[in-house]
């Protein structure tokens, strides 16, 4: 064999050791081909088995996902790398991100959420590296995001949230990174089952229980969700599900009105008072608490809103009437007072006494 013969085969050797270098994640056991997400590899997966079970992963198991675009992994996906067994022993390098290169020896994980680029290539025993490859993951660990958006719901105490009869709730889930996958609900102690549109509470429970669960497309899920609205007031009101506890409010406050001074019933028992007399209105709401209280005075044809004590102008026949708002919109029946201002003083007499015995 000439010398020149020789040195060609040497290269052609040398050329096939630094092409074949692949990034790999496994699939099921596969050892060559295309993985999922389009790129040629001798494939097969690794998982994190180096530690076990813990809160620190938020998966329950390896996936993968490629949406068309982009390769998505959670926390217990790692990589390996690998080439075709040649002639020459090859080492593998690599480096993650904007990190220094360095040999490979072991599979390699992620720790920070978001894109990566992975820079690869293979040597020979000579140190003569090939060409750079270039694989980009994004590691998905975070739980989708759940939003349970409720008319108006208003919270009273920490951690109890009052719901009007008839709210309606929608659901709203987002992830940042792989999407969503799945969406389920359940009211008090059904199965769980696929949200497909927003959605009323049983008309007959007091207290209720909304489980929700979404699931992303790497396998991370939750079931803790914030409920959002606006207050009667359109004030923000938002609470986390944590220790959550939803009561339908379905009871109206209780409105009394009173005055100043005592009302005194003449013998027909109508309610006899003075000009000056002060009228004020109060109500109760054990739940939700109150909103606003209204009230009108015979002759208005509207509610008013109630601020401060008031007077009555007209003499006479007088109709106070009154009625609340809770916070969750439950609005009283009206109560009423009925006085009869007596505007007139009383008549003096003066008598002469002619029967000292008697005083007339």
């Amino acid at each position: 064999m000439s010398k020149r013969l020789f040195m060609l085969l040497i290269s052609l050797v040398f050329v096939s050791s630094l092409t074949t270098v692949s990034f790999t994640q496994e699939n099921q056991g596969s050892t060559s081909g295309v993985s999922a997400d389009g790129t040629d590899t001798y494939v097969g997966t690794v998982s994190r088995v180096d530690e076990p079970d813990s809160l620190k992963y938020s998966a329950p198991k390896p996936v993968i996902y490629f949406d068309g675009y982009n390769t998505y992994i959670n926390t217990r996906v790692a990589y390996k790398l690998s080439a075709k067994e040649d002639l020459q022993k090859n080492k593998l390098y690599y480096k993650i991100d904007n990190g220094s290169e360095k040999e490979y020896t072991a599979p390699f994980s992620f720790e920070a959420e978001g894109r990566h680029t992975v820079t690869y290539r293979s040597a020979d025993r000579m140190e003569r590296r090939g060409n750079e490859n270039i694989f980009v993951v994004v590691l998905d660990d975070s739980a989708p995001v759940i939003t349970l958006l409720s008319e108006v719901p208003v919270i009273k105490n920490e951690g109890i949230v009052y719901l009007a009869p008839e709210s309606v709730f929608t659901i709203k889930v987002y992830d940042a990174y792989s999407g969503v996958n799945s969406v389920k609900y359940a009211i008090n102690g059904e199965e769980l089952k696929d949200y497909e549109r927003s959605f009323s509470l049983p008309p007959d429970s007091k207290e209720l229980d909304i489980k929700i669960t979404a699931s992303d497309n790497v396998g991370i899920s939750t079931d803790k969700y914030t409920i959002k609205a606006k207050d009667t007031n359109n004030k923000d009101v938002e609470v986390s599900s944590a220790g959550l506890k939803l009561v339908r409010d379905t009871t109206p406050p209780d409105v009394v009105i009173s005055a100043d001074k005592e009302i005194f019933q003449n013998e027909k028992e109508l309610n006899i008072v003075a000009k000056d007399y002060k009228y004020s209105i109060s109500a109760i709401d054990e739940e939700a608490g109150v909103a606003n209280i209204l009230y009108r005075i015979s002759g208005d044809r509207d509610f008013q809103n109630y601020t401060q004590p008031f007077t009555l102008k007209n003499s006479g026949i007088n109709k106070i009437e009154a009625k609340a708002i809770d916070k969750v919109g439950n609005v009283s029946a009206p109560v009423a007072l009925t006085v009869f201002v007596d505007v007139v003083p009383p008549t003096t007499l003066i008598k002469p006494i002619v029967d000292e015995s008697t005083g007339y």
